[in-house]
C-alpha cells in the first residue's frame, strides 16, 4: 500500500508532467497562431502592394484629365491658370504635329527648352508617330529639359497637341501618400534596384539587391533597414517604366513574437506557481484526512472485521458518511443534469441553425451587430453581400460600414449616430424608432437609396437594410413628369395668349372698320354687308373666347365672381340676343318663366348666360324648322337659397345614342357628317358642364335622332333682398356731355399694327385729340422724351416686337417717373397671370381685344377724370365732385376761387348776427343769399344748405338763428382748418 509521501510524490511528478505537456502544448499553439498571424499579416499587405499600379495608374489618369481640360481652355485661361491650378505638371508645352514646341506655357528654371526644340527621338517622339489622342507618352527616363527622371504626358486636340512633364514632387506626393495610408513603403526603383522614388525620404534606402526580391507579385526575403525588418514584395510599373516596391513593415511581427514569448513565460510560470500550491493544499486538506481515515480503518480492520459495505460504514465517522451519501446524491444529480443540460443544448443548437438559415437566406438584406461598445458585426447575410458587395472582413463594425458607403465622414457620423440612437431608444423603451433613409454606395460604386430600421436584441441588435431605389428613381421619374408637363401647359397657355392676340389684332381692325362704314354709309346694301361682316366678326370672337374658356379651365384660372342679378332678366335677355337669329332661319323662339322665383339671386350671371347662350345657339344652329324653347323654373332649397332649373328645348335633329357619352367632351360633335354641315369647335357644351360644375351645379340633356334634343342644367343659389338691381351691360354708353375731357388733349398710342392704328385714329377723330404713333416700346420712350413727357394717355399694346408693353410700361413708370400718366393695356391675353404682369408693371387699366369705340372712350375719360380729381385738393366740407363739375375740371381756378371765398366770408356769421341784432334783417338775408351763391359754386354744399335756411328764417321773420348761424360758422371753420392743412402738407 502507497504511503502519504509515496502518494504527494507521485502527485508532484504527475503535475509536473502535466505543466511541461500543457507548456508544449501552448509553445506549439503560440508559434502557429505566430505563423498564422504572420502569413495573415503578410498576406493582407502583399494584396495590398499588388494593387498599387491601381493606386498609380489612378493618379497618372488624374494627372492625364487635368492635362486634357488645360488643353481645352483658352490661351488667355492658359497663361492665367497654369501656375494655380496645374501644379502637378513642372512644365507644359504645345507641339505642332512634327514635335516642335511652338509654345511654353510653362517651365522649370533649370530646363534646357525653348520655342522650337523638336523632339527628335525616344518615347516622347514614338508616342506622337502613333496617333493616339491621350497617352502617357514616356516612363521615368532622363528628361530633356535637364536629364532628371521624368514622365511626359500627351493629349491631342483638335488643333494643337499639348505635352505636360510630371512635377517628380507632385509623384512623390501620391507615392508618399499611398506609403501614409498603408502604413508600408512604396519604392520606384531601376530593374538594378536603384531607389529613384520614396514613399518614405526619413529612411535612408539607396539600392535593393534584386536577389532579394520575390516572383510573380510575392514576398522576397526579409532585409534589415535602420534596425528594422522589412519584406519587399516587387510589382512591374508599365506605365512607369520601373519598378513598384513595397516594404512591408515586420515590426509588428517582432512585438507579436516578444508578446507571446512573454506570455509563454507567465503562463510556465503560472503553471508553477499553481503546482507548488496545490501540492501545499493536497497536504493540508486531503492527504493528511485520508491518511487519518486509513490508519482509523486499519484499526477497525484489526479489532472488528467487517466484509459487507453496511459494517464497515457502521464504524466510519458521520462526516465520510454523509461525504460518501452527498457524493453518491450528488453523482446522480449531475448525471441527471448533464442529460437534461445535453438536450437542451441540442435544441438550442438546432434552433440557431435554423434561425441562422432564414437569417441568411431572408431576401431583405440585414446585419446582426453587438450592441455595445463599437458595434462589432457578428453576422452578415447573402442578401446584403449580394446588394451592397460587403462582408465581414471589409466592414468588421457598423462605423467600418458607414465609413465606406457614406459620401463623406460627416454623413458617416450623423447615420452611425442615427443607428446607435433607434439601438438605445428600442432598448431602453422598448419601442422601434423611426427609420431613417440615406443614400449609400455598395462596394462597386453603385449608389442606392436605403432605409435603414435597427432594434435591440439584447447584447446583440439587428439592422435591416431596405433598398427603395426603384421606388425613389419612380418618384423622381413622376416629378420630371410633372414639371415637364406644368411645363408644356403654361406653354400652351402662352400660346393661346399669344394667338389670342394675334388674332383680336386684326379681329379688332376689321369690327371697327366695319362699325366706321356702317356708321357712315347710307346705302341699304352697304349697312347689310356690314352688318353680315359684323355678325361673321362676332361668330369669331366667339370662337376666340370659346378657345380661351377652354384654356383657362384647363390651367385652373378660370374664376366665378357672384354678384346680383334677376334671373327673369337673364333669360329675357338672352331671347332678344337670339331673336333675329331665330326669326332668320324661321323658328319660333318661345321663353317661359314660372313667378315663383325669387326677385334677385347671388351668382355669376355672366357665365350663366354664357351657359344658356351656347344652350340656345345651338338649338337654333341645329334646328332647321319648329321651335326652340328657354323655360326657367324654380324651387325653394331653404329660407336662404332658391335651385332655378333653366331647361332649352329645340325640334332640330337630335343626338344619336352612341354620342350621348362624348357629347360634352372637347372638341366633340355628334358625328363627322354634322360637324362638316353644321361647323362649330366642339367646345361650346364642354365649356358649359364645366362652368356649371365651377358653380356648384349640375347639367344634362336628353335627346333622341329626329326627336329634337331637350338641354338643362340647374343651379342652387343665395336669395338676394334687395328692392334694385342695375344690370352690368357689356359696354358702357360714351356721354357726349364728357367729351370736353377728350378735346385737345395729346395721346400716345403704342400699337405695332397699322390697321388697328388706323381704326384708333378714327375713332379718336371726332373728339379733337393729337394723336402721336410708336409702333413699339422703344419708339413710345423715344416719343415722351422728344415731347418733353408731356402726354394726357398712353394706349399701350401688350405684345410688340423689340420691346414689348410690360417693359415699356415699367420703364415709363421707373425710368421716366412718369407714375401718374395714365396707361392703358390693350390686349387680347386673358390668363389671370398675364393680367397680373401688366397691372404689376403700372398700367392703370385693361381693355380687351376687339375695342369697343363707346368702351374705349369712356374708359379714357374715367382715367383722365381720375388724374384730374387726383390734382384736386382734398378739403373737409367741399363736395369734390360737384366742384369738378363746376370748376370746369381746372384745379387752379378750384385753389385760387377757395382763397377768396375764405377771405371774404370769415366773419360772415358775426356780421349776420350784428345785423340781426340792428334789426337790418334785409341786409342780413342778402349776405346769406350772396354765401349760398358762392359755397353751391365752389361746392361747400353744406354751407351752402346752411346759408339758404338763415335766408329763410330771416325772410319768415324767425326769432332765433342762433343755432344755424354757429353751425354755419363751424362748417366755415372747418374749411378754413382743412384748407391750411391742405397747404401745409404740400
Amino acid at each position: 500500500m502507497l504511503d502519504s509521501q509515496t502518494l504527494k510524490g507521485k502527485s508532484l511528478s504527475l503535475d509536473i508532467l502535466a505543466a511541461l505537456a500543457i507548456g508544449f502544448i501552448i509553445f506549439i499553439v503560440g508559434i502557429n497562431l505566430y505563423s498564422g498571424f504572420k502569413d495573415r499579416y503578410i498576406g493582407v499587405n502583399v494584396t495590398d502592394a499588388n494593387n498599387v499600379n491601381v493606386f498609380i495608374d489612378s493618379e497618372l489618369a488624374n494627372a492625364q484629365n487635368k492635362l486634357e481640360l488645360f488643353s481645352m481652355l483658352s490661351p488667355p485661361d492658359r497663361q492665367r491658370m497654369r501656375q494655380s491650378r496645374f501644379q502637378s505638371f513642372s512644365d507644359l508645352y504645345a507641339l505642332d504635329p512634327k514635335g516642335s514646341i511652338i509654345e511654353i506655357y510653362k517651365s522649370a528654371p533649370e530646363s534646357q527648352i525653348f520655342e522650337g526644340y523638336q523632339f527628335q527621338a525616344g518615347p516622347v517622339r514614338d508616342q506622337l508617330l502613333n496617333g493616339l489622342e491621350s497617352v502617357a507618352v514616356s516612363s521615368l527616363v532622363q528628361g530633356h529639359e535637364d536629364g532628371l527622371p521624368s514622365v511626359y504626358m500627351m493629349y491631342r486636340g483638335p488643333h494643337q497637341t499639348i505635352i505636360g512633364r510630371l512635377n517628380l514632387d507632385y509623384i512623390g506626393g501620391f507615392i508618399s501618400q499611398y506609403s501614409q495610408i498603408t502604413g508600408n513603403v512604396l519604392l520606384i526603383t531601376t530593374e538594378q534596384g536603384v531607389v529613384m522614388v520614396s514613399g518614405r525620404p526619413n529612411i535612408a534606402i539607396p539600392r535593393i539587391d534584386p536577389q532579394l526580391w520575390g516572383s510573380n507579385s510575392r514576398p522576397g526575403a526579409e532585409i534589415r533597414i535602420d534596425n528594422q525588418g522589412w519584406v519587399p514584395v516587387v510589382t512591374d510599373s508599365p506605365v512607369l517604366g520601373a519598378k513598384l516596391v513595397v516594404l512591408i513593415s515586420t515590426r509588428l511581427l517582432e512585438q507579436q513574437r516578444i508578446a507571446l514569448s512573454a506570455g509563454l513565460a507567465v503562463i510556465l510560470a503560472a503553471l508553477a506557481l499553481a503546482i507548488a500550491l496545490k501540492n501545499h493544499k493536497l497536504n493540508q486538506d486531503v492527504l493528511q484526512p485520508i491518511v487519518t481515515f486509513i490508519r482509523r480503518m486499519r484499526s477497525m480492520e484489526a479489532g472488528q472485521p467487517r466484509s459487507d459495505r453496511l459494517a464497515l460504514s457502521a464504524n466510519l465517522p458521520a462526516e465520510f458518511i454523509e461525504i460518501d451519501r452527498g457524493f453518491e446524491a450528488m453523482t446522480q444529480a449531475i448525471v441527471s443534469r448533464e442529460s437534461a443540460l445535453h438536450n437542451t443544448a441540442e435544441e438550442l443548437r438546432q434552433r440557431e441553425y435554423e434561425l441562422s438559415l432564414i437569417l441568411q437566406h431572408v431576401p431583405i438584406p440585414l446585419i446582426v451587430f453587438k450592441s455595445q461598445g463599437q458595434f462589432d458585426i457578428r453576422f452578415i447575410n447573402n442578401a446584403f453581400i449580394e446588394v451592397f458587395g460587403y462582408d465581414l472582413q471589409a466592414t468588421p463594425s457598423i462605423s467600418d460600414l458607414f465609413r465606406h458607403s457614406c459620401q463623406d465622414s460627416n454623413t458617416a457620423t450623423a447615420v452611425y449616430e442615427q443607428v446607435s440612437d433607434m439601438v438605445r431608444s428600442h432598448r431602453d423603451a422598448g419601442k422601434p424608432s423611426p427609420p431613417v433613409e440615406v443614400e449609400i454606395a455598395c462596394r462597386s460604386g453603385v449608389k442606392h437609396d436605403v432605409i435603414i430600421a435597427a432594434i435591440s436584441l439584447g447584447e446583440t441588435a439587428i439592422a435591416t437594410f431596405v433598398d427603395v431605389t426603384p421606388l425613389r428613381t419612380s418618384q423622381r421619374e413622376l416629378l420630371q413628369a410633372k414639371f415637364y408637363a406644368e411645363e408644356q401647359q403654361k406653354q400652351k397657355a402662352e400660346f393661346l395668349a399669344i394667338m389670342s392676340h394675334e388674332i383680336r389684332t386684326p379681329l379688332t381692325s376689321i369690327l371697327g372698320i366695319t362699325q366706321l362704314l356702317s356708321a357712315h354709309s347710307s346705302d341699304h346694301r352697304q349697312k347689310d354687308l356690314t352688318a353680315r361682316l359684323t355678325d361673321t366678326g362676332k361668330l369669331l370672337l366667339r370662337i376666340i373666347n370659346d378657345v380661351l374658356d377652354h384654356s383657362k379651365i384647363e390651367a385652373g384660372e378660370l374664376r366665378i365672381d357672384p354678384t346680383p342679378f334677376e334671373p327673369q332678366a337673364l333669360i329675357q335677355k338672352c331671347s332678344r340676343m337670339f331673336s333675329d337669329l331665330a326669326a332668320d332661319k324661321g323658328i319660333e323662339l318661345i321663353t317661359e318663366a314660372a313667378p315663383d322665383c325669387a326677385t334677385h339671386l347671388n351668382g355669376d350671371a355672366f357665365r350663366i348666360e354664357q351657359v344658356l347662350s351656347n344652350l340656345v345657339g345651338n338649338a337654333i344652329k341645329f334646328t332647321d324648322q319648329g321651335r326652340v324653347g328657354i323655360k326657367l323654373r324654380c324651387q325653394a332649397h331653404d329660407d336662404q337659397h332658391q335651385t332655378i332649373h333653366l331647361e332649352v328645348s329645340d325640334t332640330g335633329i337630335g343626338i344619336d345614342e352612341s354620342s350621348h357619352d362624348e357629347i360634352f367632351s372637347p372638341f366633340k360633335q355628334s358625328d363627322q357628317d354634322t360637324a362638316q354641315r353644321y361647323g362649330g369647335t366642339g367646345l361650346g357644351l364642354s365649356i358649359s358642364k364645366r362652368l356649371v360644375q365651377l358653380m356648384g351645379g349640375e347639367i344634362g340633356f336628353k335627346s333622341a335622332p329626329g326627336q329634337g334634343s331637350v338641354f338643362w342644367f340647374k343651379l342652387t343659389l343665395p336669395i338676394v333682398q334687395a328692392t334694385r338691381i342695375t344690370e352690368s351691360e357689356p359696354s358702357i354708353r360714351f356721354s357726349e356731355q364728357r367729351q370736353f375731357l377728350l378735346r385737345d388733349k395729346r395721346i400716345l398710342i403704342v400699337e405695332d399694327s397699322q390697321a388697328l392704328v388706323f381704326l384708333l385714329q378714327e375713332m379718336l377723330e371726332p373728339l379733337q385729340m393729337q394723336v402721336f404713333t410708336a409702333s413699339n416700346g422703344e419708339q413710345a420712350i423715344e416719343v415722351l422724351k422728344q415731347q418733353n413727357l408731356a402726354m394726357d394717355l398712353v394706349l399701350m399694346d401688350i405684345q410688340m416686337p423689340v420691346m414689348d408693353g410690360v417693359q415699356c410700361t415699367q420703364m415709363i413708370r421707373q425710368t421716366l417717373g412718369l407714375t401718374e400718366l395714365p396707361i392703358i393695356a390693350m390686349t387680347a391675353a386673358l390668363m389671370d397671370q398675364q393680367k397680373d404682369a401688366v397691372i404689376t408693371a403700372g398700367a392703370s387699366t385693361i381693355l380687351t381685344k376687339p375695342l369697343q369705340t363707346d368702351v374705349l372712350l369712356s374708359t379714357l375719360a374715367d382715367l383722365l377724370e381720375g388724374a384730374i380729381r387726383a390734382k384736386f385738393p382734398k378739403i373737409a366740407g367741399i363736395d369734390l365732385p360737384h366742384t369738378m363739375q363746376t370748376m370746369g375740371h381746372r384745379p387752379e381756378f378750384f385753389e385760387r376761387l377757395l382763397r377768396i371765398f375764405l377771405e371774404e366770408n370769415k366773419d360772415i356769421a358775426l356780421m349776420t348776427v350784428g345785423y340781426i341784432q340792428q334789426g337790418r334783417r334785409e341786409e342780413a338775408a342778402k349776405l346769406m343769399h350772396r354765401l349760398r351763391g358762392s359755397a353751391n359754386q365752389l361746392g361747400a354744399l353744406r354751407v351752402g344748405e346752411l346759408a339758404h335756411r338763415i335766408e329763410m328764417g330771416l325772410q319768415e321773420q324767425a326769432s332765433d338763428l342762433i343755432a344755424e348761424l354757429e353751425e354755419l360758422r363751424g362748417a366755415l371753420l372747418d374749411i378754413q382748418v382743412s384748407a391750411e392743412e391742405n397747404s401745409h402738407a404740400d
